[in-house]
């Protein structure tokens, strides 16, 4: 069979130049954006900071490293944007470290209007867009400096940009290239799911759906192979010849294989089970719209967006799998896939503007009217919470807040409920902006604000670390530090293998530090020391942290006398502050 007939371009020649395209993108910047910095880092983002600051200090792009020695985590193009960041802005702050994944989640939310907008009107291409910038998830990792947002951008555009240049005509060549340029950054972001998933999807669709084996055993197809081989061999053959070949294999499939170790028949049947419906209430409010496709009225009635409605499904169907069959997975990692739900939203609130499809519209009208009641009492119950005061919960916010979330609650359901009655292009557009800020306003505000009281004040208790260290003392770590620990000290520290003999550690080491974790002892050390602090490595406020830093002092008998008064005073001057 041969390609479907290109869809009229007259929907999306100038898509690019929407003015809808332009409020869309410049709604995802503000819900991102707005307080980039406020939260303290957390997580893998002090390790991704880190590897992009030894790249920028050594000059060296091609080897990831961490503390010097090898990290074989995935390959380094995540670390490339952020060296990038900080390069030109000069630092290496929290914002910072998280503005390539803040880009990257704008840059996402565009495309999918675009992808959509090829086969529906404005309005729902503007909520596919929409719907992606403020699922659930999306708010939360869509600009924090993990790999989930850069991974999404290019593994969906490799996808979403093939289908496009199929279903268009494009020149095969172009289609193929492009398509495998995409899921060749993908592999270099995160390895070998992105080019899997590309292959994996756009094989299945060609050859079970289209019958299109022209198209997949053509020239082009070739060419769009050697594209791949290419941009992969581009940092591929460096490394291999910087690292050696163990360390080339690792870096690719360490990540991965871990994740399908240790499975369990039983424990595994119930993760298969679950995993969909956490991946629903991780893209949820949006992911409710779906419900929609329950009813063949709507199935049937696609239209043009057709051809895209069954690429996302293929896509979807295709890929679920690799997280069903391995436990360790998490929603987040199907993240990737998000895209292929949001454009999926398009459809319904296309047949709703039509009129075509009545229970389309229905969904669309009740999906509406249920958030704006569901927010409603959310705000009532937080003003409540936040006026009477005491309390952890993300309800208790500062008054001000909170009076401010409610007024903007009441104005959106208003406005939700009038518009509602009448399915026009413009209120559609102005309904999906005012849930927009509304969601973006509950992470924002509200999350934010919770996750920041709750959480380690991690630069005070370096900034007390550093008043019990001598000026120009370094420090050196027993196996590799807390990443974190790492990120906040700010200097270099090298590293040492775990001593068994006092002759292991190198005479001129006096100040040392290690990772002590909960429940895993090391074998004590083998010389003289003393304690200066344990640093709470945990993302929030606990008595007994789990992962924690052990600094101290390396005491001989010459210095012992002298090093214990030096603690005293430093101890008394930490006490008197």
């Amino acid at each position: 069979m041969r390609a479907p007939a290109a869809i009229s371009n007259s929907r999306s020649d100038r898509a690019w130049r929407d003015p809808v395209l332009l409020l869309l993108v410049a709604l995802a910047a503000l819900v991102h954006g707005a307080r980039l910095g406020t939260l303290s880092i957390r997580g893998e983002e002090p390790r991704r900071a880190l590897v992009a600051g030894e790249m920028l200090a050594s000059g060296d792009f091609v080897v990831p490293r961490q503390q010097g020695l090898l990290y074989l985590s995935r390959p380094p193009l995540q670390n490339w944007t952020i060296a990038l960041a900080a390069w030109l802005t000069g630092r290496c702050d929290a914002a910072v470290v998280r503005l390539p994944a803040l880009l990257a989640t704008v840059a996402t939310t565009g495309l999918i209007y675009l992808c959509a907008r090829a086969c529906t009107s404005r309005a729902a291409a503007f909520v596919a867009g929409a719907a992606y910038a403020t699922m659930f998830q999306v708010l939360e990792l869509g600009r924090m400096a993990e790999t989930e947002a850069t991974l999404t951008l290019l593994i969906a555009s490799s996808l979403l940009v093939w289908q496009a240049g199929y279903v268009a005509r494009w020149r095969p060549v172009f289609t193929w290239s492009t398509g495998y340029t995409l899921a060749a950054l993908a592999g270099l972001a995160k390895g070998p799911q992105g080019p899997v998933y590309f292959v994996a999807v756009t094989t299945v669709y060609l050859l079970a759906v289209r019958r299109d084996w022209r198209m997949w055993l053509s020239v082009a197809h070739l060419a769009g192979l050697v594209a791949f081989a290419a941009v992969i061999g581009a940092w591929q053959i460096p490394y291999w010849r910087a690292a050696g070949p163990e360390a080339a294999w690792e870096i690719w499939v360490h990540n991965a294989s871990i994740r399908f170790l240790g499975s369990q028949t039983s424990a595994l049947s119930i993760h298969a089970a679950s995993f969909p419906l956490h991946v629903f209430a991780c893209t949820m409010p949006w992911s409710a719209l779906l419900v929609a496709y329950a009813w063949p009225s709507l199935r049937r009635n696609l239209g043009d967006s057709r051809s895209l409605v069954v690429f996302a499904a293929v896509a979807l169907l295709v890929t679920l799998p690799s997280c069903l069959l391995a436990i360790e997975a998490r929603p987040r990692y199907f993240m990737p896939l998000y895209p292929c739900l949001a454009v999926l939203t398009a459809p319904v609130v296309e047949a709703a503007l039509g009129q075509g499809v009545r229970r389309a519209a229905s969904v669309w009208f009740h999906w509406q009217g249920l958030l704006a009641l569901g927010f409603a009492g959310v705000a009532i119950v937080m003003l409540g919470a936040s006026l009477s005061g005491g309390g952890r919960s993300v309800l208790v916010q500062p008054p001000l807040f909170a009076c401010g979330f409610a007024a903007y609650v009441a104005v959106t359901a208003v406005a939700l409920f009038v518009i509602r009655s009448r399915t026009e292009p413009a209120r559609v557009v102005l309904g999906t902006s005012l849930i927009m800020g509304l969601l973006g306003l509950s992470y924002a505000g509200a999350r934010i604000n919770e996750l920041a009281r709750n959480s380690e004040d991690h630069l005070a208790a370096m900034n007390q670390l550093r008043t019990q260290l001598p000026r120009g003392a370094e420090l050196v770590s027993f196996g590799l530090a807390h990443h974190l620990f790492t990120y906040h000290y700010g200097k270099p520290i090298s590293t040492v293998a775990w001593p068994t003999v006092p002759e292991a550690v190198p005479p001129q080491v006096e100040y040392f530090c290690y990772e002590d974790f909960d429940g895993y002892e090391e074998p004590p050390l083998p010389f003289a020391w003393e304690p200066l602090a344990v640093i709470s490595c945990e993302r929030y406020k606990t008595p007994h942290p789990a992962q924690r830093m052990i600094v101290g002092r390396r005491i001989t008998s010459d210095t012992a006398a002298v090093h214990r008064s030096e603690t005293s005073n430093s101890r008394s001057h930490v006490s008197a502050n």
